[in-house]
């Protein structure tokens, strides 16, 4: 009996770790911004990027513009990072629209990063690279993944962690396929649980 248990305690601590609770795969979900305070925030964090913006950014969110927002922990830290998401006409193309990568630091949002990024199948991923989990997702067909460089203090592009099928296709054109003839299996597979 008690060579069992021991045998068992053996395995127990050589069994690989599985993920705790926030590092595994997660699906970004981004929600409209409604109340006008954080309207004027995003506002502010775009207008300092592009402070030249020609028609304005308000005259755009007025025209037919919004704002989407995420919180996602990337960094595993317990609080939640900020995927500020513009949607407006002059910050928006193919691939998606213009998307800050914000972090907290002390009572301000300093921002990590960014690019185009669509509103839909954004997804987290680990194991975290560098302390920080990555971004990836499909832009057009070619995939992109955004993962975090210290040395930068911003997430980047990192082409060679772009999404594989087994046969080794790129992630995002081989799921692009027409009416769901010859897509492989992964096109199939349900996207990863929404990001807590």
């Amino acid at each position: 009996m008690i060579k069992r248990i021991l045998l068992c305690a053996i395995l127990f601590l050589l069994a690989p770790p599985t993920p705790s609770w926030g590092e595994e795969a997660c699906t970004v979900l981004f929600h409209p911004l409604t109340k006008k305070k954080d309207i004027a925030f995003a506002l502010n964090v775009l207008k300092r990027q592009y402070p030249d913006e020609i028609p304005s950014f308000e005259d755009q969110l007025k025209e037919r513009g919004e704002f989407k927002i995420a919180y996602v922990d990337l960094n595993l830290d317990g609080q939640k990072e900020m995927i500020l998401l513009a949607e407006l006409p002059t910050r928006c193309g193919n691939p998606g629209c213009d998307a800050t990568i914000l972090q907290r630091r002390g009572n301000k949002w300093v921002r990590i990063g960014g690019g185009l990024m669509p509103e839909f199948g954004v997804e987290v991923r680990s194991p975290p690279i560098n302390g920080w989990r990555y971004l990836t997702y499909c832009e057009t067909r070619d995939d992109t993944t955004l993962v975090y460089d210290p040395k930068l203090d911003s997430y980047h592009e990192s082409p060679e962690l772009n999404r594989k099928i087994a046969d080794g296709r790129p992630y995002c054109r081989a799921v692009t396929c027409t009416h769901g003839h010859d897509c492989p299996p992964e096109y199939y597979a349900p996207p990863p649980p929404p990001c807590r």
